[in-house]
């Protein structure tokens, strides 16, 4: 999980901030479990979803910042949750952490500029918040498997 955290950290994208938020909240529940035995401690296995309200909300906020920035900080106040409890609740209600979430929503909209518009590939990048033309033409492969400008392309014939 460093490794993790210092190859995003490596980047300068600022829109890794939510991924950087999530690798920390992971590994402090790792460390709490693997070293925190407190005396008369209990887990709880029930698992939380959000509610209908809370989903619509952090799915909105997301999508309100999604060519920017939102700290999971935010994201979880708004639905008065730990960082830790949001992603788990997060995951469970969506199937998706907030970071894949986001991330899934950026290139749909990269999709949609391809589709719709002659702008070059850096300037959809910038837009859909993938950050620079490199990270975005990793992140729309691993999505689409295909380049962005390939995928452009095959969509225009």
């Amino acid at each position: 999980m460093l490794n993790a955290i210092f190859s995003v950290a490596d980047s300068n994208n600022a829109s890794n901030s939510l991924v950087v938020d999530q690798l920390a909240a992971a590994i402090g529940v790792h460390v709490m479990h693997a070293y925190g035995k407190a005396s008369g401690a209990h887990e709880t296995t029930k698992r939380r979803r959000l509610s209908t309200l809370e989903e619509n909300r952090s799915k909105e906020l997301l999508a309100s910042r999604v060519s920017g920035v939102i700290a999971l900080d935010e994201l979880a106040e708004a639905c008065g949750l730990s960082r830790v409890a949001f992603i788990r609740a997060f995951r469970e209600t969506t199937g998706f952490t907030p970071h894949e979430w986001l991330t899934r929503q950026r290139i749909d909209l990269a999709c949609s500029l391809l589709r719709a518009s002659k702008l070059p590939l850096a300037a959809i990048a910038a837009t859909s918040g993938l950050g620079d033309l490199s990270h975005f033409t990793r992140a729309f492969m691993k999505a689409t498997g295909a380049a962005p400008g390939a995928w452009r392309r095959s969509r225009q014939s």
